[in-house]
């Protein structure tokens, strides 16, 4: 009743078919295992970047937030305003508040503890938090065994997707 479609076509034709699926695998894998590599890549460099930038902002904002100079803070938040892979930037009190926010100059402390404010201030080291459009990382600012506050820095991953976009179309291309 059904006869198999293989039983009657040529051996040149099913080896041909043959090989171009197993060309068109290989070229589909290759392309994702490098996808694979450079997110790892872009997540590892966005992250020393992120610290890089954190130390040198908690590096110009500790004596403000020593002193708790909130528009100094705000101020010096202001100028990252126009930075295209700055996505946001926060400085927050000792416990976790949000008191500057480059997206909000004319924020008004609140009374509530914002979650990320305070997971910083819990912690020694830098804190990264990956989203989907954005890499958040924050680290408290420590004198001596004091804690003053924290800066966090929200930086893009428009790049990393636009690469993506790239290497997914030319695997396609070559497959």
């Amino acid at each position: 009743m059904f006869k198999p479609v293989w039983k009657d076509t040529s051996l040149a034709l099913r080896m041909t078919l043959m090989m171009t699926l197993l060309v068109v695998l290989a070229v589909v894998s290759v392309t994702l295992l490098a996808i694979q590599r450079e997110q790892r890549t872009f997540r590892m460099d966005t992250e020393h970047q992120a610290q890089a930038m954190l130390s040198v902002l908690l590096a110009t904002l500790t004596d403000h937030l020593y002193f708790m100079e909130v528009d100094a803070l705000s101020h010096h938040l202001g100028e990252l305003r126009d930075e295209e892979m700055i996505l946001l930037a926060r400085v927050y009190d000792s416990e976790g508040h949000v008191i500057a926010d480059a997206q909000l100059p004319d924020l008004v402390p609140g009374f509530e503890v914002d979650p990320f404010g305070k997971q910083i201030m819990e912690s020694d080291t830098v804190i990264f938090e990956w989203h989907t459009d954005k890499l958040v990382a924050g680290q408290a600012v420590l004198v001596g065994d004091q804690r003053l506050g924290a800066a966090s820095l929200g930086l893009s991953t428009a790049p990393l997707e636009a690469k993506i976009v790239a290497m997914r179309n030319q695997g396609l291309v070559v497959a």
